[in-house]
């Protein structure tokens, strides 16, 4: 496993990975803390220098389009990039576009991808944007009807010579306004296939007046047709591959669908315009012309629509390869929640997330070529108006609008989005009800390449940009394992890997650096591990590159000298006071960046307070360690001044346990004294608590002071490690004091001479154990004394010092041995297993150590941490052509029989000539089927002594035709039991199949296995499952990921049968099941990887108005128990 070593400043960055230090001693009661309020600062501007990128980004072709984060850049009813102000009547207001929310300068710029909302308008009218500094066009880009709350559509603008575009009222009374830009057009003429170019704003179409058609509403189920090309600045029909309108359907007598399509071609696909009686709507639609250069504009309502265009702008003709440049689709349906179409069938509830694929979907390529795709969005059956937001996957929420949607009417709108690192985008439901959603593909456009990397920005709570902020990033390893190195420029700070010879620290400055053994660590010397770090411009955006593929965790960290800043977060898909909770992955591809990767931070307050001894003498010089009572993880820890005064910055708000106390010595200067004993305010140690249980409370812009301790005299433990064999001193050997329940309390390191000091102890019954933290290669180094049951007990007294029995430390020994056949020749890729045979424990957890044979038959497992250990042996597969060798474990016992002859192991050395002589073994087919007789694939059948407990023997998978085979098996009696429990086998049927066996519960002949033989027509028969289906939320409604459901029998006091984990929608399927009542329960943090805010207490499916009680579910063969669903109370 590659171990991936990250340099934390502390206390810069706060995460920790200490255990909690605590003791058992009283002390004098203390004065309540008391909270006193501060002020928080604005969001301030940046102490450096704004991040630089490594590498230029590639350029797109004149006419490319490139997609840039969803940003909203106006907002008149907050003031954003204008005044604070609704619009009047007739009246504009103009914005600049060039150089905010990702648009580049003005000379790279052509035109604007942007989405405008009209809010809660007074009148009924239209909005037209064009480029500042000309005159208003007679078209409209967005229609709305006085007293809707929110009418949202895409739209193509062209922008001034000045970089900015003007935003027109064409109505009789006031209304606010949103603008959210989506990508750009860049600048030049096009001349690439596939790019566009934007024409000034022209009416070609309007059957109010006869433009473009006759003077007459389009009927029920009616057409027309338009010519597109050779007018408005289009080109001729040669030249033109589509083109770019806004289509407004004006006072409709019957809801109903616009669908716009090539002229002469099918009509098929998707809608490009919904609409209710009344009700004007327009919205953004790109088409192919048909060979003729006209479209055909169907109405598919029952009633009659007056139909206006307005062309913006054309797409070249030809097969667009160029970066930016487009191809137009029929449009393709990828989603409908409806049908189960690109998600899992049913209602997008309110607050809930689905994420589609759009990647090699619907017409679009693969994700190595897409930069961003056109999906026409269908919001329909809204109860209530609201908005749904479009936005990359594995990407923050947007705080903007996609699509703004009215109760009881469905609404489509044009989105244009990149797709998330995976190839999805994902869709949130703000409309606080359920909706169904439906959307159709019709373009992408291409790739424009760009340096890997990863973009953001880190705001405030009021949506303010955080400037100046420490932006990690880290390589994202699940296996790997974080070595904390302190702030050192000295060797003895540097830490070593076992598969690594170099060694790090960490310098004043954080920065992880490679140093030579008993060296200082060069200035200069670069970072390792792919580890970068930049700080937030002004505006709290950040821009990291340089990065290779891959996945990467994002942190952000105030390293700024203010009084009150901001708590450090990691992203987690999610923006909020995420504090420093589990950190999703960021997923950096080849030729793009990975945008949207936002954090908005939480102000901190901080705690102050004294430390003194009984006698009211400061205490200085003491460790006061802060930890979230809520997450369990250790933030900025402190030290007391020379008056006992400590003060603890940087906190997030919540409820904090404090301890004070000296439990961490190590180093060659040992210490003096027996030290103080430790005390902690936390509720979570009564033994340590000096009166009632408490907590700190702690709140942004606050102190929260008069945090005392009064610390009584420790106790210590002194004594000497050196080696069994000669008794030679041992230096370098970790240390560590705990309790007989096994809470660390002191950690130190023996000196040269082998002596070691523990301090600062309560008193109490302590256990000394002994291990040497990295072996210098494998198989060497020394047994830790805890591991192999040499434990020093000894009992601490305050103020007392106690010298514990000297430790004879041992080295790593293990086993060696020979795996032949029965022919005599050597066997190679036998896997070697030795187990450790573990007494007294009420339920024992032995260790397994794995080795496997050469091609001479030899392994070698090193460092056993136990004196006897069970030899056991298993052919990885048949070694001869029929049968292969049967497992066995040493001294010829069959492979669980139990009967295996235990192993010693010396203190120092190896047990060696543990061989093996492999027999013949026997073999197994078979087939397994479903109630019909039809052969299932891919299901794992095992050769087990004991029905669903025994000890596997064997083991195989059925192929296409649910026949297997399965060699290499011992001679006797045992149970054939099929395991369905890959997904995709129980695909069909959806409740899955049963666990089944051979011979089934009812029978008492066994399957019989001689070595040499065939045992044939070992055959199951798997029964139907039944299955149970449901939903997880929290008390909003919104679903929970990640929650683990579990099944067990009704009357099981534990989650015995299986469990599975809910999606991000929250919803789960549990298949297989045998027909009767079964328990449903619900674990919602079984790892413990979640965010404070994001915490849940365990529940049971119930009925009962006793949440505790649950209640039984009934499942029946091959029927789907739906609707199980489980609300999760939050953690307290």
């Amino acid at each position: 496993m590659r171990r991936t070593l990250t340099a934390l400043l502390i206390p810069v960055l706060a995460a920790g990975t200490l255990t909690a230090a605590t003791s058992a001693s009283a002390a004098p009661a203390r004065t309540p803390a008391t909270v006193t309020s501060g002020v928080v600062p604005p969001a301030p501007a940046t102490t450096s220098s704004a991040p630089t990128t490594s590498a230029a980004p590639a350029v797109p072709a004149a006419g490319g389009f490139v997609p840039v984060t969803a940003a909203r850049v106006a907002d008149t009813r907050v003031g954003i990039g204008t005044p604070r102000t609704r619009i009047p009547a007739g009246g504009a207001i103009t914005v600049q576009m060039s150089t905010r929310g990702g648009l580049p300068t003005i000379g790279n710029i052509s035109a604007v991808l942007v989405s405008i909302t009209a809010l809660t308008p007074a009148a009924t009218g239209s909005i037209v944007a064009y480029p500042s500094g000309t005159g208003r066009p007679g078209v409209s880009h967005l229609s709305f009807t006085a007293g809707s709350g929110a009418t949202t559509t895409s739209a193509v603008a062209r922008i001034g010579a000045d970089g900015k575009i003007t935003f027109a009222n064409n109505s009789p009374a006031t209304t606010d306004l949103a603008v959210d830009v989506a990508g750009y057009w860049r600048s030049g003429a096009a001349t690439a296939a596939g790019a566009f170019t934007p024409v000034p704003a022209i009416r070609t179409l309007d059957t109010r007046t006869g433009l473009g058609a006759p003077k007459t509403a389009v009927p029920a189920n009616g057409s027309i047709e338009l010519q597109v090309s050779g007018r408005g600045g289009v080109p001729t029909i040669s030249r033109v591959g589509a083109i770019a309108l806004t289509i407004t359907a004006v006072g409709p007598t019957a809801a109903g669908n616009l669908q716009v399509r090539p002229d002469g071609g099918a009509r098929t696909g998707d809608p490009d315009i919904s609409y209710i009686p009344g009700r004007n709507t327009a919205n953004l639609v790109i088409v192919k012309p048909g060979a003729n250069g006209k479209i055909r504009l169907f109405n598919t309502s029952g009633g009659t629509v007056h139909l206006v265009a307005d062309v913006a702008g054309y797409y070249l003709a030809g097969t667009a390869t160029a970066p930016g440049t487009s191809t137009t689709l029929i449009p393709s349906r990828v989603l409908d929640s409806r049908a189960g179409k690109g998600i899992t069938a049913g209602p997008v509830t309110a607050g809930e997330s689905v994420a589609l694929q759009v990647s090699a979907n619907g017409g679009v390529p693969p994700l190595t070529s897409v930069g961003a795709v056109v999906l026409e969005v269908s919001v329909v059956g809204a109860s209530r108006s609201g908005t749904v937001q479009v936005f990359p996957d594995m990407s923050s929420e947007p705080a903007t609008t996609a699509v703004s949607v009215a109760a009881g009417t469905t609404t489509s709108t044009r989105v244009v989005v990149a797709p998330g690192p995976n190839g999805k985008v994902r869709f949130t439901n703000s409309t606080g009800a359920n909706v169904q959603l439906v959307a159709a593909v019709t373009g992408w456009s291409r790739i424009v390449p760009a340096a890997p990397g990863i973009t953001g920005k880190v705001t405030a709570p009021s949506g303010g940009g955080i400037g100046g902020l420490l932006v990690t990033v880290t390589p994202y390893d699940p296996g790997s394992t974080s070595i904390i190195i302190e702030p050192s420029t000295s060797a003895e700070r540097a830490a070593t890997t076992p598969d690594d010879p170099r060694r790090y620290a960490a310098g004043p400055d954080g920065q992880l650096r490679t140093i030579a053994p008993g060296s200082r660590p060069a200035a200069t010397a670069d970072m390792i591990e792919g580890i970068r770090r930049v700080r937030t411009a002004a505006d709290g955006t950040y821009r990291v590159t340089g990065l290779s593929t891959g996945a990467y965790e994002v942190c952000f960290s105030d390293t700024r000298s203010v009084t009150y800043g901001y708590a450090s977060a990691c992203w987690n898909g999610k923006s909020g006071t995420s504090l420093w909770n589990r950190a999703d992955q960021v997923r950096v591809n080849a030729d793009r960046v990975s945008s949207g990767i936002d954090a908005s931070l939480v102000p901190t307050g901080r705690i102050t307070g004294t430390v003194t001894t009984p006698a009211g003498v400061p205490a200085g010089g003491i460790v006061v360690m802060p930890s979230r009572m809520d997450f369990m993880s250790f933030y900025n820890t402190v030290t007391t001044e020379s008056d006992g005064s400590f003060v603890i910055e940087g906190l997030a708000p919540g409820s904090y346990g404090l301890c004070a106390g000296n439990p961490f010595f190590s180093g060659e200067t040992l210490p003096t004294g027996t030290g103080v004993a430790e005390q902690c305010l936390d509720g979570v140690n009564p033994a340590l608590q000096p009166a009632a249980p408490e907590v700190v409370p702690v709140r942004s812009g606050t102190t929260t002071s008069g945090v005392d301790f009064v610390l009584g005299a420790g106790g210590q433990i002194s004594g000497r490690v050196v080696t069994y064999s000669s008794g030679a001193a041992l230096g370098g050997i970790n240390v560590t004091v705990q309790t007989v329940d096994g809470v660390a309390r002191g950690y130190t390191t023996t000196a040269s001479d082998g002596r070691y000091h523990v301090p600062n102890l309560p008193a109490a019954d302590y256990v000394v154990c002994f291990a040497q933290y990295e072996p210098p290669a494998a198989g060497t180094g020394y047994l830790p004394s805890c591991e192999i049951n040499e434990e020093i007990e000894v009992t601490v007294a305050a103020g007392a010092s106690v010298t514990a029995p000297q430790y004879r430390m041992a080295t790593a020994s293990g086993i060696t041995g020979t795996v032949r056949g029965s022919d005599g020749r050597p066997l190679a890729n036998v896997e070697v297993v030795a187990t450790e045979l573990v007494s007294g424990d009420v339920m024992p957890q032995p260790r397994v150590h794995y080795g496997i044979t050469g091609s001479n038959g030899v392994y070698k497992i090193n460092r056993i941490t136990n004196r006897s250990v069970r030899v056991c042996f298993y052919p990885e597969g048949p070694t001869g052509p029929t049968f292969g060798s049967a497992g066995e474990c040493y001294r010829d016992a069959p492979v669980g029989s139990g009967s295996a002859l235990q192993v010693y192991i010396p203190a120092e050395g190896y047990a060696k000539n543990i061989d093996a002589t492999l027999g013949v073994g026997g073999a197994a087919t078979g087939r397994i089927t479903d109630a019909a007789g039809r052969g299932v694939p891919d299901v794992t059948v095992l050769a087990m002594t004991g029905r669903g407990t025994g000890t596997v023997v064997g083991s195989a998978s059925t192929d296409a035709s649910g026949g297997y085979r399965m060699g290499g098996l011992p001679a006797g009696s045992f149970v054939f039991c099929s395991y369905p429990i890959d997904t995709e086998v129980n695909a069909t049927p959806a409740t899955g199949f049963t666990f089944s066996c051979r011979p089934a519960p009812s029978s008492t002949t066994p399957v019989v296995i001689r070595n040499g033989q065939v045992t044939a027509g070992v055959d199951i028969a798997m029964g139907t499952g039944g299955a149970i289906a449901g939903r997880i939320t929290d008390s909003s409604g919104r679903p929970v990921e990640g929650a683990w459901v579990t099944i067990a029998e009704a009357d099981a006091p534990m989650p015995e049968y299986g469990m599975v984990p809910t999606g991000s929608d929250g919803r789960y399927l549990l298949t297989g099941l045998q027909a009767g009542i079964w328990k449903v329960c619900v674990l919602a943090d079984p790892f413990d990887q979640r965010a404070p805010s994001q915490s849940y207490a365990d529940r049971c499916y119930t009925q009962a108005a006793t949440p505790s009680a649950g209640t039984g579910v009934g499942v029946r063969t091959g029927t789907i128990t739906r609707n199980i669903d489980v609300e999760l109370p939050p953690l307290t």
